[in-house]
């Protein structure tokens, strides 16, 4: 997968998408939150694009992770669909993700990432995860 600069989307709208593919309603997503009677309420706030003098209220980052997980969902599939999370496959991915660079900078930095990165094996690489040289390999229980 390459990282390319994804699209920023309101988290409200995405996290309704979300919600309707795991099946909850807006009530329940409420309970979940601990938001009381007026949960389905505030929670049809929170799923609102943010517009002038709307109601929309942005959800907190606690809320996202409480929901995820409550979900079964892996932490910052809100943010990540949304497009506020980039995953990089390499490190050459998270150079071309950084908006801050213009072309120039990130092919400059590229140019001397890229031999480096090709020297180490690749550390990071799908599939080919390994300790880089010189390291041990941890053991997992």
């Amino acid at each position: 997968m390459s990282a390319s600069r994804p699209t920023i989307r309101p988290i409200g709208p995405v996290w309704r998408e979300i919600r309707q593919e795991v099946g909850a309603t807006q009530a329940e997503v409420g309970d979940v939150l601990g938001l009381g009677k007026g949960g389905q309420t505030a929670i049809s706030y929170r799923e609102k694009a943010p517009e002038p003098g709307s109601k929309a209220i942005e959800p907190s980052p606690d809320e996202l992770a409480r929901f995820e997980d409550h979900y079964g969902l892996q932490r910052g599939t809100v943010l990540r669909r949304a497009g506020y999370v980039v995953d990089a496959d390499s490190p050459l991915d998270l150079i071309d993700s950084w908006t801050f660079l213009n072309p120039t900078e990130r092919d400059i930095l590229k140019k001397i990432v890229s031999p480096a990165w090709e020297r180490a094996g690749r550390p990071g690489t799908p599939r080919k995860l390994r300790p880089l040289p010189g390291r041990a390999r941890r053991e997992t229980s």
